[in-house]
Parts: C-alpha cells; structure tokens; sequence
C-alpha cells in the first residue's frame, strides 16, 4: 500500500501573532483574525501566498488601509506583505486556538 502522506515545509505561526502583525504592519489596532477569517477554536487556515493580488484583491487591499471592513481579507493581506517582500512565498497555516 503505497503512503499517502508527504513532507512539505510550511510558515506556520498562531493566530494571535499575526493578528498582531497586520495590526502593527497596516496601523490598525483593530484588526481581529478570528472575526476577519469566521474562524473557530481549535481550526488551522491554510494560505498560498505568492506575492500576486489579483484587480478584486488589490482593491480589497486598498479598502483595508482606507479603514474599510472586509470580510476574508488576511490571505490578500498576506500576499500584500509578500508583494512588498517582508515575508516569503510559500504555504502558512495559521492555528486558532483559545
């Protein structure tokens, strides 16, 4: 029987960490992962980030820093902070817990 599991390298860091993060890298102390992503206890969201903002995402984007609320914003936001090189491509996986 041939193994389906396979290794990978992935970022992974909690929720709480990159909520701080995007409050501190966009100046918005408002900002809440939990509320953004609907996510739940005990959960862990997976994002491919490449650097690349599509018109739809980068108007997202451009919403957020003007103050707007959008829901499902963190992985244009993650591809956001790749496109201006502070983080790297690749998989994150960001895991929720309280």
């Amino acid at each position: 029987m041939k193994n389906p599991f396979k290794k990978e390298t992935v970022y992974r860091a909690d929720y709480d960490d990159v909520e701080e993060f995007i409050q501190k890298f966009y100046e918005d102390p408002e900002y809440e992962f939990v509320v953004d992503m609907e996510s739940h206890n005990d959960t862990s969201l997976r994002f491919n980030v490449n650097g690349k903002l599509d018109d739809w995402s980068q108007k997202k984007v451009e919403e957020f820093r003007a103050g707007k609320r959008r829901p499902f914003i963190c992985g244009a936001l993650l591809n956001d902070l790749c496109r201006q090189k502070i983080i790297k491509p690749g998989d994150y996986i960001v895991d929720v817990s309280w």
